[in-house]
């Protein structure tokens, strides 16, 4: 009994380690290691064992490093195949990504109303666009370094009840815990009530404008706006033109049009780096930035039209 109690209580502390110091240390994880100690060995099946039997509690950090066959619940045969692994019976090649890295990649980050372009009032939609090897399980908004709002998907709605200029920050968090930087540093821009019915752009935007680090070659891209106002239904069209880098070279060295029809986005595809820019280096960046113009235009013909100027690169913040 005396042995059991200490098992239990070793597997306690464990288990408390895991669910709240990976924080503390970026580094990967092993599936199988079970109580986050580096080490894959029978303490990790006796928690999993425990688990099972209802006699400790789990965690989201463990109901992923326990799955390891990846049939989306902990069951004895995980515990079967650590036990298999410790053993040397299989490999880590046999169970599809023994190895865990929890970095967040985050990508993109808007809102469905530029700054400048929301009225005190307004329900405004933040998303981010994150990318890791675990799930994600929370999306934290901040605003004046405060935090103002939580969702459990990349979407986050928050209205501002005065206007004014404010910092906005996004932080996202996976399963172990473990969150980004807060990125996209902006100075967003709320406006008093102002007349609704005139045709107006509220937001453009562009998904994808990282390069991949590992194959900075191509970028898939996508471009978006939103429009209120006028008479719907409306029509859109887009003019993509990029830049060779030389600062005199002022003709577009590539030109992509979607002439005027129903979608308000455009899917740019697999764009190559050489051809956006012309020019490597350290960074993979452009001197000159691409312009993205894009047209409105509502039943009435009335149209409106802005154009915004943006960079390539391969640097993605990482949390």
């Amino acid at each position: 009994m005396k042995k059991l109690l200490a098992i239990l209580l070793t597997a306690t502390l464990l288990l408390s380690a895991c669910m709240f110091s990976t924080n503390a240390v970026m580094k990967p994880y092993s599936m199988g290691d079970v109580n986050c100690d580096d080490n894959v060995n029978i303490f990790d099946v006796t928690m999993l064992q425990q688990i099972l039997a209802s006699l400790t509690e789990s965690s989201p950090a463990i109901e992923y490093l326990g799955n390891v066959d990846s049939d989306d619940e902990l069951s004895i045969l995980d515990a079967t195949y650590i036990q298999l692994w410790i053993a040397g019976i299989i490999e880590d090649s046999d169970i599809d990504g023994w190895n865990v890295f929890h970095d967040i990649y985050i990508h993109d980050f808007y809102a469905d109303y530029e700054s400048g372009k929301a009225m005190v009032g307004t329900p405004i939609t933040f998303t981010v666009n994150a990318d890791s090897n675990l799930d994600f399980t929370a999306f934290e908004l901040y605003v004046d370094h405060e935090l103002v709002a939580t969702s459990e998907d990349n979407t986050i709605t928050y209205t501002f009840e005065e206007a004014g200029v404010f910092s906005v920050e996004v932080r996202v968090y996976n399963v172990f815990g473990y969150a980004s930087q807060p990125i996209n540093h902006w100075t967003y821009k709320v406006v008093e009530p102002y007349d609704e019915t005139e045709l107006n752009i509220t937001t453009k935007y562009i998904t994808g404008k990282y390069l991949d680090t590992m194959q900075f070659d191509y970028n898939s891209m996508t471009a978006y706006v939103e429009a209120t106002g006028g008479v719907a239904p409306y029509q859109y069209k887009f003019v993509f033109n990029s830049f060779q880098s030389s600062s005199y070279d002022e003709k577009p060295f590539i030109t992509k049009t979607q002439d005027y029809s129903d979608k308000n986005y455009y899917e740019f595809g697999s764009v190559k780096h050489d051809d956006l820019c012309n020019r490597h280096d350290s960074h993979f960046s452009c001197e000159k930035p691409c312009t993205l113009t894009i047209y409105v235009k509502d039943s009435n013909g009335v149209e409106v039209t802005e154009t915004m100027d943006f960079y390539f690169t391969n640097v993605i913040p990482i949390g």
